[in-house]
């Protein structure tokens, strides 16, 4: 096989869209809509946390509805001024 034609390269990688098991895109959102479209995503490293928000802020984005994007790194306990606004 040739270095282009591997299908985990990195550009390749980052083409794939998130994949939900065990539920549907529609619910997920009708989910996030019942919360008041608000809501936290934790968990460990590396586990796709980032990759779904962006996934669920594409779909919010297409049915017209605007989406702030905030990210707290570790370490940061609290958002910033220009954040809060």
């Amino acid at each position: 096989m040739r270095a282009r034609d591997n299908p985990f390269t990195v550009q390749r990688i980052h083409a794939l869209s998130y994949r939900l098991e065990g539920t549907t895109w529609e619910a997920l959102l009708e989910r996030l809509e019942a919360l008041g479209f608000r809501a936290a995503l934790v968990g460990p490293h590396g586990h796709g946390k980032s990759t779904l928000l962006k996934e669920i802020a594409a779909r919010l984005e297409t049915r017209g509805l605007r989406v702030r994007k905030v990210l707290l790194h570790e370490g940061d306990r609290w958002l910033t001024r220009e954040q809060r606004r």
